[in-house]
């Protein structure tokens, strides 16, 4: 099922994050598999502390990094696309949309 604006996303349980130097690595318990995060996905990441919409995480990067969302937008769902592959984030459908 494709991710939608809507949907609500945060970090998987079992993913172990760790700041390194200028780097964030994580390490999912489920693979036993390191990953390492670029500055602009170390941001994605710390917003996926807690959930939010899709949409909202957009917005946030937008204003971040003063660009519009449709230019966002693309690179942010393949990143979140490649991430919930891997069990790194999970999605639920937001209720209240």
């Amino acid at each position: 099922m494709p991710i939608t604006l809507t949907d609500l996303i945060a970090r998987a349980e079992g993913v172990l994050s760790a700041e390194i130097s200028a780097e964030t690595v994580l390490m999912s318990q489920d693979n036993g598999k390191y990953y390492c995060l670029t500055e602009t996905s170390q941001e994605v990441w710390k917003q996926l502390y807690s959930p939010i919409t899709i949409k909202n995480l957009l917005q946030n990067l937008s204003e971040k990094y003063q660009k519009p969302t449709s230019v966002i937008e693309a690179d942010t769902m393949a990143f979140l696309e490649s991430f919930l592959d891997k069990g790194l984030i999970k999605i639920s459908v937001n209720c209240s949309e």
